[in-house]
């Protein structure tokens, strides 16, 4: 009876060595898995043996799938600092925002930005930039372009540009802050100011923009009505509704050598829609003048030594 007890407890012992020990040892951090391969993982899982992770050198391990090494990391020299290293093919999918601390590159292992693309970008949605640089690596406006740019389709500028110079093909167009549609170069269209400030070529006749006036009656028999004109447009064609004549005079709103031209548009042969512009500031006229149908009178706005404005008479046209 006593050998078979003994028995007994030598059996206990073993099984508890057996499993002791292993148990010990993993706590104890002495059971290491073998490097492997990307075929044969040193982790891998019993029923995806082709699944999992290995040693590919010191402070390196890699991680597989389908028996492929996909991905790396380890400490990287001189730095220490750990690298990432996700091989081509590799789709890497983050359901959240992506931040980085350094530079990112895409195309290069040196990015010198924060973020470096080494190729071609394309980008098939809006992008969205607090300023572009073209050839520049420190851009001083929205856009910075240094050297030549090509556009083949329609630039549309919604506030000014700004240009030391500029070269047009004659095929080409130059729209600036209007949607009219122009055929060549002959089309220039400025909707504001256009200041030149070395000399302008213009071969062909210039066309003036007009505008129309139109100067209701006031309703007062034998008292013609009154309109001032701003003075800010090249052209101005008045048309006169009221049957006692209208009093026509321009307000001093010009820059100095500003040429403004007042025609007459009313009914022909309707004398009691006259223009009358009298000879007295800020005209400066050969005489008092009246304008009849399809008359006009050219002014200049000029100021003289005495700080005085005047829009002086340059012709007429009047009958």
């Amino acid at each position: 009876m006593r050998r078979r007890g003994w028995a007994g407890w030598g059996i206990l012992l073993g099984v508890l060595l057996l499993v002791g020990l292993p148990l010990w040892a993993v706590g104890q951090g002495y059971l290491h898995a073998p490097d492997g391969s990307a075929t044969r993982p040193g982790r891998s899982y019993t029923l995806d043996t082709r699944l999992g992770s290995y040693r590919i050198g010191r402070d390196n391990e890699g991680f597989v799938a389908d028996g492929q090494l996909r991905w790396h990391y380890g400490a990287g020299a001189p730095s220490g600092a750990v690298v990432l290293h996700v091989l081509s093919g590799m789709e890497a999918r983050f359901g959240g925002p992506l931040y980085t601390q350094a530079a990112l590159g895409v195309g290069t292992d040196s990015p010198t930005t924060a973020l470096h693309v080494l190729g071609t970008g394309a980008i098939t949605g809006a992008l969205r930039l607090a300023s572009l640089g073209l050839n520049v690596d420190a851009p001083t406006s929205t856009l910075h372009v240094v050297g030549s740019l090509a556009v083949t389709g329609t630039v549309a500028f919604q506030t000014g540009l700004t240009a030391t110079s500029i070269s047009f093909s004659t095929d080409n167009a130059f729209n600036l802050g209007t949607s009219a549609t122009a055929g060549r170069m002959r089309d220039l269209f400025v909707a504001r100011n256009a200041h030149v400030a070395g000399f302008l070529h213009i071969q062909a006749a210039p066309a003036w923009g007009a505008h129309v006036v139109v100067v209701a009656s006031n309703g007062v028999g034998g008292v013609a009505n009154a309109e001032t004109l701003a003075g800010l447009h090249p052209v101005y064609l008045v048309e006169c509704l009221d049957g006692d004549g209208c009093t026509i005079t321009v307000a001093e709103n010009a820059s100095v050598g500003t040429l403004v031209r007042i025609v007459n548009i009313s009914t022909s042969g309707a004398a009691a829609h006259n223009l009358t512009l009298s000879d007295a500031a800020p005209l400066h006229l050969a005489g008092a003048l009246t304008l009849t149908a399809d008359d006009a009178v050219t002014l200049l706005y000029v100021i003289n030594r005495s700080g005085d404005g005047n829009w002086i008479e340059l012709g007429r046209s009047a009958n």
